[in-house]
This record gives C-alpha cells, sequence and structure tokens, in this order.
C-alpha cells in the first residue's frame, strides 16, 4: 500500500500526497451532502416537482446506501449516484426530480474533478498540460 511506502518519498512529495488524500476525504463526504442540498427549494438545481415525498425518499436511500460512517469516494460512482441500478418504482423519486439530482451529481463532480490536481500538486490541470 502507497502509505506505508511514503517514508521513502521526499518530505515535500509525501506531504503533497497527505494533504491531497485527506482534502479527497473531506470533499467526497462534503459533496454527497451537498449534491443533495442542491435540490432543495433555494438550491441551483431547485426545478424538482415540489413534492417533498421525493426528497424524502431521495434522502431515505441516500441515507440508506452512504450512512455517515460509510466512505464514499464520490468519482468512483456512477453520475447517478444513489440511484444506480434502481429504477423509477423502486426508488419513488419521480423521473424530474432524479434528473435533477443526477444533473447536480454531474456538475459537483466536474467541479470536483476540476480542482483534483490543485489537492495534490497545487496546479491545475491547464497548468499541467502547459508543462
Amino acid at each position: 500500500e502507497l502509505l506505508e511506502e511514503l517514508h521513502i518519498l521526499p518530505e515535500k512529495i509525501m506531504k503533497s500526497i497527505l494533504r491531497g488524500r485527506d482534502k479527497l476525504c473531506t470533499l467526497s463526504q462534503y459533496l454527497l451532502v451537498q449534491t443533495f442540498n442542491a435540490l432543495r427549494e433555494d438550491g441551483p438545481y431547485s426545478e424538482t416537482c415540489g413534492n417533498a415525498q421525493c426528497l424524502e425518499k431521495l434522502r431515505a436511500i441516500m441515507d440508506e446506501r452512504y450512512p455517515a460512517s460509510y466512505f464514499v469516494f464520490v468519482l468512483d460512482k456512477e453520475n447517478s449516484g444513489v440511484l444506480e441500478d434502481l429504477s423509477k418504482e423502486e426508488s419513488g423519486v419521480c423521473k424530474n426530480c432524479a434528473s435533477m439530482y443526477i444533473t447536480a451529481s454531474t456538475d459537483l463532480k466536474g467541479r470536483f474533478w476540476n480542482k483534483l490536481p490543485v489537492f495534490f500538486m497545487e496546479k491545475t490541470w491547464e497548468e499541467l498540460d502547459g508543462n
């Protein structure tokens, strides 16, 4: 495992890896919460059906699939997130709310991905492409 071999790396690189890993862990959990929050009335993806039961069903699925004690690395998950492998009937979430959730998940993951090299190397993708 990488963590067991960190001691052989130069200190600056070791610190960058550890700092990036911590940031990934923190933001993965944060992103799960933000995806749901983005669907709320005042959120940027609030064009849902307006039925509180839809969002409650979505929250229940999220709580069941990703309990607080369970670490989820969001970039490993499909854009459908907690709705992955569930039909509309199985989830109880209407098509409009599911679509808004997937859009929010996709957009937030995209923002997360764009910041990924900054976490480890303090450079953007563009700066890395130029090197």
